[in-house]
């Protein structure tokens, strides 16, 4: 058998692991989802038949890139199980410091490409209306399984380039897990995905072969692991968002192109501007909205006959209008 031959099953048979760790933490899918949104961004969601995909680096919660690292960060510094194969000072040094460095280098070089939808759990919140929609929006209602379905089935979307406006094919990675809030289940997947790196570190980390193609092949597939686990992490926040209970889907553009630069466009939230991408959420003809729900107003009657009035102007007449029973507090 040659290097590359074992490398490849090698490698198969962590993969194999690495996806039994990734299907344990998987959560179960709703039934429903829900974005809350504001009317202006409603308006746009019908009129171009498409959903914004903010990146990852603009999300609610700013310091969730730091919150994964220091997860990362005290798995390495505080697992002993790690180094059970070598327990010296010297490779534990190593091993924290090709995790923690991959991880920075990948902050700068992926997090630019990764985009994220959130949807919602939650059918009836007042967090949600109060700091999603502007205490003046709208929530749109979505049957799980059809998105996930056709949106998470092939690894290529349309997307809207920016000038010329209209769709384009591209190849994509996309994953969807309902978002993880509690710390120790974050540890514990974080360490039993290092668990697994772990053997790999040990048997071929900074391993040099006669073929220069092997050493790289090797060197890429250790990167692919790491790459993997920063993924995963994208559905990691801290405790304190519990109320939001958020379902993510991520879409991750190949960092090796230009597609961040040729698709990304920017848009204004309150007082920030945040980079996205606008994906045809057409499945097949329309967006498979099963309902809209007028949030908390006082005009909520005439926001209603005007929300009915805009929908029969549209392909969208038959979807389903409530308006949301949370009392107004004047």
């Amino acid at each position: 058998m040659t290097d590359r031959e074992e490398l490849i099953e090698y490698y198969t048979k962590r993969e194999k692991e690495f996806s039994e760790v990734w299907d344990k933490y998987k959560s179960p899918q709703p039934e429903y989802v829900y974005h809350y949104t504001s009317l202006n961004s409603l308006i746009s969601i019908i009129d171009n038949e498409a959903l914004y995909m903010s990146n990852c680096e603009f999300l609610n919660d700013s310091s969730e890139i730091l919150y994964l690292r220091n997860i990362i960060k005290d798995v390495v510094e505080n697992e002993a199980g790690l180094y059970l194969k070598d327990p010296t000072d010297n490779y534990k040094r190593q091993f924290i410091e090709i995790v923690l460095d991959n991880f920075d280098k990948h902050v700068e070089l992926l997090f630019k490409n990764i985009f994220i939808l959130s949807l919602s759990d939650s059918e009836h919140s007042t967090s949600m209306w109060n700091g999603y929609a502007d205490n003046d929006g709208y929530r749109i209602k979505f049957k799980f399984e059809t998105i996930f379905n056709e949106f998470m089935s092939t690894g290529y979307h349309n997307i809207y380039s920016k000038d010329p406006r209209k769709t384009e094919l591209v190849k994509t990675y996309t994953y969807s897990n309902r978002v993880i809030y509690d710390e120790s289940i974050q540890y514990s997947f974080v360490k039993e995905y290092l668990n697994i790196f772990s053997d790999i570190f040990y048997h071929f980390g900074g391993v040099c072969f006669t073929d220069k193609n092997e050493t790289e092949f090797n060197n890429s597939k250790i990167s692919e692991m790491l790459t993997n686990l920063f993924y995963f992490g994208c559905t990691f926040k801290d405790s304190c968002f519990d109320h939001e209970k958020e379902n993510r889907i991520i879409l991750a553009l190949d960092h090796n192109s230009d597609d961040r630069i040729k698709y990304q466009q920017y848009r204004q939230s309150k007082s920030s501007i945040i980079p996205f991408i606008e994906i045809d959420f057409r499945m097949p003809d329309i967006i498979p909205i099963l309902e809209i729900e007028i949030g908390p107003k006082i005009n909520i009657d005439i926001a209603e006959k005007g929300l009915q009035r805009y929908l029969e102007s549209t392909k969208y007449n038959n979807v389903k209008i409530t308006k949301s029973k949370i009392p107004i507090r004047y």
